[in-house]
This record gives C-alpha cells, sequence and structure tokens, in this order.
C-alpha cells in the first residue's frame, strides 16, 4: 500500500507520508482511482453530516469547498493555467511560458467560474442516492482521466514532477480495472443501472477529446493539463448523472 499512500499524498492535503523509490511517482498512478474513491467517501460523509442542519443549495456550496480542501486547489489550479495558455496566442512555448505564469488571466478565470458553476448547478439538482453516488464517483472518474492523459500523451516540458508519472505506461490497465471494481461497488451500494455506465463513457470522452487538443496545441501534457482534464471530467460526470438520475436503481 506504499504507492497508494503515495498517491495519495501527492493528489490531497490528508496528512500522510510515504518514502519514494525511483519509478514509484510512474506505479503510483494505478491507484489514482482510489485516491478520488477515498475523496468521493469524504465528500458524501460531509453531505450526509451536513444534510441534517443545512438545505440542499447550502449543502452543494459546502461539498465544492471540501473538495477544494481535500486537495488544496491544485486541479483548479491547473484548470486556470491551462486555459489561459490554450488562450494565449503564439507557438507551444508562449502556451507553456503562460501556464507557467502564476498569475490568473480572463480565459482561466472563466474557465474556472463556468466549471464551479456547472458543477455546482448538476448538484442542486441530485438528491438522495443519486447525489451520493455522484459524489463518490466523480473524483474517481476525474483522477481515471489522468491516468488516460498520463498515458496516451508525452510530457510536454523539458522537466517536472508530472513527467516523474508520465512514465507509468503500463498502469492504465490496472487503473482502469480499479474503476471498474470502485463502480461495482458503488452499483451495488446505489444502483445507477446503465446510467452509471454511460455518465462514465461521457466524462471520459469529454476528457478525452480535451487532452486530444491540449496535445496537438502543446505537443503533449503537462501537470496543469493533467488536472484540468481532470476537473472537465468531473464536470462533466455530474452533469451526466444529472441528466441520466431517472435511470438510476432507487432502492
Amino acid at each position: 500500500m506504499r504507492l497508494f499512500f503515495l498517491a495519495l499524498s501527492f493528489l490531497t492535503t490528508l496528512p500522510v507520508k510515504a518514502p519514494a523509490k525511483p519509478g514509484d511517482l510512474a506505479r503510483a498512478t494505478r491507484w489514482f482511482p482510489l485516491v478520488g474513491g477515498v475523496i468521493g467517501v469524504l465528500l458524501v460523509t460531509t453531505d450526509l453530516v451536513t444534510r441534517l442542519v443545512f438545505p440542499l443549495p447550502v449543502r452543494s456550496v459546502i461539498i465544492l469547498f471540501v473538495a477544494w480542501l481535500l486537495t488544496g486547489g491544485l486541479h483548479l489550479d491547473g484548470l486556470a493555467d491551462t486555459f489561459d495558455g490554450l488562450a494565449a496566442g503564439g507557438d507551444r512555448e508562449r502556451a507553456l511560458r503562460v501556464m507557467r505564469d502564476s498569475r490568473i488571466g480572463s480565459a482561466g478565470a472563466t474557465a474556472l467560474l463556468l466549471t464551479l458553476l456547472l458543477k455546482l448547478g448538476a448538484l442542486l439538482e441530485l438528491e438522495g442516492e443519486a447525489r451520493s453516488l455522484a459524489l463518490v464517483m466523480g473524483p474517481v472518474v476525474g483522477r481515471q482521466a489522468m491516468v488516460i492523459m498520463l498515458s496516451a500523451y508525452p510530457y510536454a516540458r523539458e522537466n517536472g514532477l508530472a513527467g516523474s508519472f508520465r512514465q507509468g505506461k503500463g498502469e492504465l490497465p490496472k487503473s482502469f480495472l480499479l474503476t471498474a471494481c470502485l463502480s461495482l461497488v458503488v452499483w451495488c451500494l446505489w444502483g445507477g443501472g446503465g446510467g452509471l455506465l454511460v455518465s462514465v463513457a461521457v466524462a471520459l470522452s469529454g476528457a478525452w477529446l480535451l487532452g486530444w487538443f491540449i496535445a496537438r496545441r502543446i505537443g503533449g501534457m503537462t501537470g496543469d493539463t493533467c488536472g484540468a482534464v481532470g476537473e472537465l471530467a468531473e464536470a462533466l460526470w455530474l452533469l451526466a448523472v444529472t441528466a441520466c438520475r431517472g435511470a438510476w436503481t432507487m432502492g
């Protein structure tokens, strides 16, 4: 489980430490979906506790806040940086330079705001078992999308921490197996029927399209772009669950 704790320490702000040996970062990508599952369980727990006190709109905002706390806003920052870079004129080198800039531009701010509004709008429409399913699986789907990007595309920079994760090409099938197992567990707990599979497919397909566009623009992936793809996958997942919520098998 050392590799799992390594992934957990990298993707969350939870007080977990794990020693890393050469090659461990690449192998740790197989555990990214399970890290998403941990985040999802914490979000569902938060929702169940706050349900005792707050109405749905307040709970939904709290969920987004807790998700931000659990990740330190790492992927949201990547989302903003990515869209600032994509909107920048010039060649790939200029786009990569803009992504490194800590300041947020109009494109990044707009992408950040719209993504959060889409998530909030979907959460406001979800209640009961469909809501619990959505909260648990959203982070799982988002982290699975990141593994796909790390496996499918080269690292766009000469050096960087995300490049160490990129080496784990063979971890993609293992991560898919883990995501499938988590989906089965969620299916048994909250149902979902074909809507669950459709929602996963929609989220990952949309994430793949964004990744393809980014890779064409800058020649590969970076840590920021992986975070952006993960955030988009989560947003698409919530939208798909909202659209398919009538398909859930409510227990």
